[in-house]
């Protein structure tokens, strides 16, 4: 069988292109990780039109003790 998912596709083809970003001050953080492109809702998923379709993740880290730190957010793995 051929692949026939980019038979658009006239050379070059970029299925698609990721952000990510972090930042931390003292005992808080934020990472986000963001995914453009055609083939970004197949690794995504499809979220509908409620302005989060690109977020492959994004959590918040607070980190109260130099034992503990928790994460809280949307995560790319369920582990």
């Amino acid at each position: 069988l051929l692949h026939s998912g980019y038979v658009n596709s006239n050379g070059f083809g970029l299925a698609f292109m990721g952000l990510d970003a972090t930042y931390s001050h003292d005992v808080v953080g934020m990472t986000t990780s963001l995914r453009f492109g055609d083939a970004a809702n197949r690794l995504i998923g499809q979220a509908g039109n409620i302005g989060i379709e690109n977020i492959w993740q994004a959590y918040g880290t607070w980190t109260p003790s130099d034992e503990l730190t928790l994460d809280i957010g949307q995560f790319a793995t369920i582990y």
